[in-house]
């Protein structure tokens, strides 16, 4: 891994469902506990466990999670947290990258895939939809 590309954290399957490890299961989390850590080792915790609840919140709730209250505070927390400490986001169908005003990536994570059922349940209501004209 060049200095560049910053730490590269993939989903794990839990019964089918992909979902983000515990900051605790990553190469974010280097010592035994928190006492010791540098800031920017401390702050890419704090960024990566609001991405995890983020996108958890979302796996675990699909399809009726995204909108809802719960799942819009867990985004604006965690867009708030990366830009209140002065990084960029750059937010895609396959991976959230951190990258610092510079352009040097601080860490990429891998989204889970969204589950067949979240498929099915979308093709259910297209095609309801479909059924009533709209």
């Amino acid at each position: 891994m060049s200095k560049n590309e910053g730490v590269v954290i993939r989903p794990v399957t839990v019964d089918g469902i992909e979902f983000l490890p515990l900051e605790q299961e990553t190469p974010l989390y280097t010592k035994s506990d928190y006492i010791g850590m540098s800031e920017s080792e401390l702050r890419n915790i704090f960024i990566y466990r609001a991405i995890a609840e983020r996108e958890n919140y979302y796996q675990d709730h699909t399809p009726p999670a995204f909108g809802d209250p719960s799942y819009s505070r867990l985004d604006g927390y965690m867009f708030g947290l990366i830009h209140g400490y002065g990084l960029d986001i750059d937010d895609d169908m396959d991976k959230i990258v951190i990258k610092t005003k510079s352009g040097r990536t601080v860490m990429t994570v891998v989204r889970p895939k969204t589950t067949e059922a979240y498929k099915e349940s979308v093709r259910d209501n297209n095609r309801t939809l479909r059924s009533l004209g709209l």
